[in-house]
């Protein structure tokens, strides 16, 4: 189930779409912070991954995403559920295309193996395997695009981003860093500039690239400027800040008032919030981007 047209990658430029906000940090705000894999809600808990995606609908996402961010067979080892792994992607791409009820696109999301150098040059066969067996099935499955999340180690995201482009063909893939402020300008946690990142795969065929996670609105702000030096769409998801427990509830130091229309600039055809984003919120954006924009 998806909505009766294609994503309309053909239009230049490209309009302003809202995503959806955070998945992980409303099972946080939920339960408590565990080492639970959230992605095997999938098959475990499928009504309650439904009903979150649905909300984001419903606040006005016209593009939701995938409860798949550590589905590969390589990442679900971690918590035991790597022979789940293909059950549960292709529950994560059906629920979410459920929830979306032709009122939103569906994008797949696969997130970064969390390895080191060292490692990723030992294992970067199977990296790479892996990486593309949960590519295929999402596609497969029927999203309508997979986006990269929250990328930072140069060499693995290197090797994830050839191995899908081999196999994919014209499907749309997307690549998103995750940025924080540093001394002397914007960092990964591993060190990479953001004008490296930029500067590496500005002439790779990617749909669609930018940020998400690490840096705040604001802070997103100071670098958007890199992105918009290339035709590419951008896509931005800026988080709400590290968590901060309080009287038992995880706080979001930015989450209040967000700014959103600071990023209502040329070139940002995907907004919407990563880490502390909730529904409510991805609602309010809606709602401004009501006030400046026609809907997609």
């Amino acid at each position: 189930m998806k909505p009766k047209e294609a994503f309309p990658w053909k239009n230049h430029p490209l309009p302003l779409h809202i995503l959806d906000g955070a998945w992980a940090s409303e099972w946080i705000a939920k339960e408590g912070f565990h080492r639970q894999c959230f992605d095997s809600y999938n098959i475990t808990r499928p009504e309650e991954v439904r009903t979150l995606a649905a909300r984001y609908v419903e606040a006005g996402s016209h593009i939701i995403l995938t409860n798949t961010f550590q589905s590969s067979s390589f990442a679900l080892r971690r918590s035991g559920w790597e022979k789940q792994w293909e059950a549960i992607n292709r529950a994560g791409v059906r629920l979410s295309q459920e929830a979306a009820q032709n009122k939103a696109w569906v994008f797949a999301s696969m997130g970064p193996l969390l390895v080191q150098k060292k490692q990723a040059l030992a294992q970067k066969n199977r990296l790479r395997q892996s990486a593309q067996d949960q590519a295929r099935v999402l596609a497969e499955s029927g999203a309508e695009a997979i986006i990269l999340e929250t990328f930072s180690h140069p060499l693995e995201t290197q090797i994830v981003v050839e191995a899908l482009l081999d196999i994919l063909n014209d499907f749309p893939l997307g690549l998103s860093g995750c940025f924080g402020f540093g001394e002397n300008g914007f960092f990964s946690p591993e060190g990479w500039a953001v004008q490296e990142f930029i500067q590496t795969y500005a002439s790779y065929p990617l749909a669609f690239w930018g940020a998400n996670c690490g840096a705040s609105l604001l802070q997103t702000t100071f670098f958007l400027e890199f992105f918009q030096a290339h035709s590419r769409p951008i896509w931005l998801k800026p988080g709400m800040g590290t968590p901060q427990l309080e009287n038992g509830t995880f706080r979001y130091p930015f989450a209040q008032q967000v700014p959103w229309k600071k990023l209502f600039k040329p070139g940002v055809s995907f907004l919407g919030g990563c880490c502390g984003t909730t529904p409510a919120e991805i609602k309010r954006l809606r709602g401004l981007q009501g006030q400046f924009f026609d809907n997609p």
